[in-house]
């Protein structure tokens, strides 16, 4: 109860000095945040210093009260209280009393109040403590020298300085390797959290390689949880990006046999596509692979599972490229009217070899038997189709280009009556433009040739 007193009476005085100030600074009302700092203001500003003063105890002590500048215990005192004997004079009764009988139960409850801080979604204080500009923290907190000093440790960023607004970018490796020492046992936790999956994107950027390996195992414990979640899935990725591929084998292992189901997630989907960029060992990526092969009709008309397709026929291998096509044999003009698999057809057009490309411009040509190009009007009016014959327009042979080309000005007037059927005219002028080589015209990208 007397604790509980005292507490008050700080709250009292702190609130008072901050209206004579002009502006009244946020306070800590958490007990267990008290014992952390050791009787000191319990404003937010000493999370840093009490951080610091954990990794050198035997360095400055924070100034009591208001004061701006750190006093050196052996030399000076606070004017402004009472002379103490030179047992008191360093440390409060309640700090005394804490480390004579729980000094681990202090370290437990400070290592608790951070974690409140991280996770706190109402103050923010996660996100401002690891992106927010140094300025900006600096101003937030003024006039504490304390902040400044643990700011700057032994390098004091310029504000010139290229991203000098990353608050970690400039700390003290110490302080960074203890503060994420912190998190251990709460990255599963903090992941699920708004505020908090960006506290562990960013410890995944900066700290060790040894931080990272034990973060990324925490994930482990369960990786479709996270996968499957709209801020933990952001975590996944950053571990599959930062930490070394020999140890994080279990997250592609977690993938395997999941990838169809994962793929049409909406956030599995970029989970999928960034195990696929980074995954280094052959095999696995070859078994991650062909589960897309084999589902690439169904993954190609998904919302989500057409951007993984897309991802392998832009950045995957000729041959994978080479079955993708084949499975779509029958179906180009189908799916060409698809608002999802037509960007799948656009992609095989771009990336596509000039087999690929000839496999389905021939397909497009002949869906009607070679013997009328009405489809091929339905397509240049159609909303999702007409994209599929810019793209042709940009790819082909001149001799396809021509078929289209007398068919949109055999056809123009009435085609002009259609928005979609506007804009693949103008395309078409575009192309002839660029034949004749007038200026301002974008010429069609030339095709490979196997």
């Amino acid at each position: 109860m007397a604790d509980k007193g005292k507490s008050k009476l700080v709250d009292e005085d702190l609130r008072s000095n901050s209206s004579n100030e002009g502006k009244r600074k946020e306070v800590w009302e958490d007990d267990a945040v008290a014992a952390a700092l050791g009787h000191h203001r319990r404003d937010r500003s000493l999370f840093l210093g009490v951080l610091q003063e954990q990794n050198d105890p035997g360095s400055e002590e924070l100034a009591p009260d208001n004061q701006n500048v750190p006093i050196n215990v052996d030399t000076k005192k606070d004017q402004r209280l009472p002379q103490q004997s030179s047992s008191a004079s360093s440390r409060s009764a309640f700090e005394t009393s804490v480390e004579q009988h729980t000094q681990q139960k202090v370290d437990v409850e400070n290592q608790e109040s951070c974690m409140r801080a991280l996770i706190d979604p109402d103050e923010e204080y996660a996100y401002r403590l690891w992106i927010q500009s140094l300025e900006a923290m600096k101003n937030h907190h003024a006039p504490d020298a304390d902040v400044e000093k643990a700011l700057s440790g032994q390098h004091q960023p310029t504000t010139n300085a290229p991203d000098s607004d990353r608050l970690l970018d400039y700390g003290p490796s110490v302080y960074t390797r203890k503060l994420i020492g912190n998190l251990k046992g709460y990255v599963l936790d903090l992941s699920l959290q708004l505020y908090g999956c960006r506290v562990i994107q960013k410890a995944f950027e900066i700290t060790d390689t040894d931080q990272k390996v034990e973060m990324a195992k925490e994930l482990g414990s369960n990786i479709l949880k996270c996968v499957c979640d709209q801020h933990a899935n952001h975590a996944i990725q950053k571990s599959i990006e930062f930490v070394p591929p020999q140890h994080i084998q279990f997250v592609y292992r977690s993938l395997r046999g999941k990838v169809k189901m994962l793929s049409s997630h909406p956030f599995g989907c970029h989970v999928i596509q960034k195990a696929l960029e980074f995954c280094r060992d052959p095999q696995m990526k070859q078994a991650l692979v062909t589960e897309i092969l084999e589902s690439v009709n169904e993954l190609s008309v998904d919302p989500y599972g057409n951007y993984v397709v897309q991802y392998i026929v832009e950045h995957g291998e000729p041959r994978e490229r080479e079955i993708i096509v084949l499975k779509f044999d029958g179906r180009v003009l189908q799916m060409s009217h698809e608002k999802h698999s037509s960007n799948v057809i656009e992609k095989c057009l771009i990336h596509g070899s000039y087999m690929d490309r000839k496999r389905i411009i021939v397909e497009i040509f002949c869906a009607a038997g070679g013997t009328t190009a009405d489809h091929l009007l339905g397509m240049i009016v159609h909303e999702y189709a007409n994209y599929v014959i810019q793209r042709m327009l940009e790819v082909s042979r001149e001799w396809q280009v021509d078929v289209i080309v007398k068919l949109v000005r055999r056809h123009e007037a009435m085609l002009a009556k259609y928005p979609h059927g506007r804009h693949v005219i103008a395309q078409v002028e575009r192309v002839v433009n660029a034949r004749a080589g007038l200026p301002g015209s974008v010429a069609p990208a030339p095709p490979q040739f196997p």
